[in-house]
């Protein structure tokens, strides 16, 4: 067994092997893309291709699982936990057409093809674009704290924007009826959309209401 993992290895963890998944990725990626936009042969060609895809990357997860001897030992490395989770949906995909569903039910598992795009920036040219990721998720942690001060921010004027304009704006979708409604209110204003507009609602909306008392 470990004489056949070190055979595995010297074929499957190469550099050449690498470029030539690079290049089976992009072909994949280019075959997701060119989906829907010519006749319905072509797309059933299309949907044939993507078939054999998944299948291609299915044996090549069984392989690269063997190469570390078990699927334990596969998924202690960061990169394969991430490499398996691409794996998983075309693979069932393929499994659920060779059991008899249609190549329609498994449009979306197998469009999932286009996460391996990840996986091809550990590769040759892409390297570099592939530690710069690297580099991103790694400060993914301290953005995370960042956004939870946003968001403590936006839940404390959602309070104040129920108690002050709740049932006051006189707009289906820009209100402070609910916490939701509200929420995404404060979403467009935080995001620039429109938010003049809704300021003049509400002082209009505080105008009137003063007019009438």
């Amino acid at each position: 067994r470990a004489l056949l993992k070190d055979k595995l290895s010297l074929v499957f963890r190469t550099d050449a092997y690498g470029q030539f998944i690079l290049l089976v990725i992009l072909g994949n990626t280019g075959v997701i893309c060119a989906f829907g936009s010519g006749t319905a042969d072509l797309d059933n060609i299309l949907i044939i291709m993507e078939t054999w895809f998944a299948f291609a990357f299915m044996i090549e997860l069984l392989i690269q699982i063997m190469c570390d001897g078990s699927l334990g030992a596969y998924v202690q490395k960061g990169s394969h936990v991430f490499d398996l989770m691409c794996a998983v949906p075309t693979s069932i995909a393929f499994i659920a057409q060779v059991c008899g569903a249609s190549a329609h039910a498994t449009s979306t598992l197998r469009k999932l093809a286009v996460l391996r795009l990840m996986r091809a920036c550990k590769y040759g040219v892409l390297k570099p674009l592939g530690k710069m990721l690297v580099t991103t998720a790694s400060s993914f942690l301290p953005i995370m704290n960042l956004i939870l001060v946003i968001i403590a921010f936006l839940v404390t004027w959602l309070v104040i924007g129920k108690g002050m304009l709740g049932g006051v704006l006189d707009d289906d979708y820009a209100n402070f009826n609910s916490f939701g409604r509200g929420f995404l209110t404060l979403f467009q204003i935080f995001t620039g959309d429109s938010w003049s507009g809704l300021m003049y609602t509400a002082m209009f909306a505080g105008a009137c209401e003063e007019y009438e008392g």
